[in-house]
């Protein structure tokens, strides 16, 4: 006896097609493109008894890409536009993000990721190429910041110079002024003609003696 088979490639469009009823199993692969094949299996115990036969075989096969996916991104292999996050790691292992949550079959999985993620951050190492980038930019804008300050603090003491040495050439100019108005002041200073001192032979000039002198 044979069987007809309905085939749905997502998990919105199976759900759909088995609201209308007129199905009597239910084989679900655990990988779909928008939901895991156990949140559809919930979601139809839900409402209705329906057997279901889960393929789970290929959880190991998922499990392989995704650590896989783990690999190439802690390693920095990030394609453009990714970054190193749990929304990269379903996209490169081409399952749903959601299976990575809650009870989801890959939830323990994302804990692996974020664990060693942590470890090598901690160990200084940055896989993520925006993340590296903005501490890679972070630290040039503090290294140019420690740069102004010290030169602020040179042109400070630039400022201080300058001003003592003007301070310097003002007192400097005031005392050579006072200095030129005291030579000016002597120089006004009248000085009286000295005595003409005869230069030549001198001439004695016998004057009358008077009375009593010999």
């Amino acid at each position: 006896m044979g069987f007809e088979v309905t085939r749905s490639a997502r998990a919105a469009d199976g759900l759909r097609l088995l609201e209308k009823g007129g199905f009597d199993a239910l084989i679900l692969d655990v990988m779909l493109p928008d939901l895991d094949g156990f949140e559809v299996c919930r979601r139809v115990r839900a409402q209705s008894d329906l057997p279901v036969l889960m393929l789970t075989r290929s959880i190991d096969v998922h499990v392989s890409r995704i650590r896989a996916a783990i690999d190439r991104i802690l390693r920095g292999d990030i394609q453009a536009g990714g970054r190193c996050d749990i929304k990269t790691l379903a996209r490169e292992a081409g399952v749903d993000r959601t299976a990575f949550y809650g009870t989801r079959p890959y939830a323990h999985l994302r804990a692996e990721f974020e664990e060693r993620l942590q470890t090598l951050q901690q160990a200084g190492e940055c896989p993520d190429p925006r993340d590296a980038q903005i501490i890679r930019l972070n630290k040039a804008i503090t290294t140019l910041k420690e740069r102004l300050a010290q030169s602020t603090t040179t042109i400070d003491e630039l400022t201080d110079i300058r001003s003592q040495a003007l301070a310097q050439l003002a007192a400097q100019h005031d005392e050579i002024t006072r200095l030129r108005n005291s030579a000016a002041a002597i120089s006004r200073v009248t000085r009286l003609p000295r005595r003409a001192t005869a230069v030549g032979p001198v001439q004695l000039t016998r004057h009358p003696s008077r009375e009593g002198d010999l």
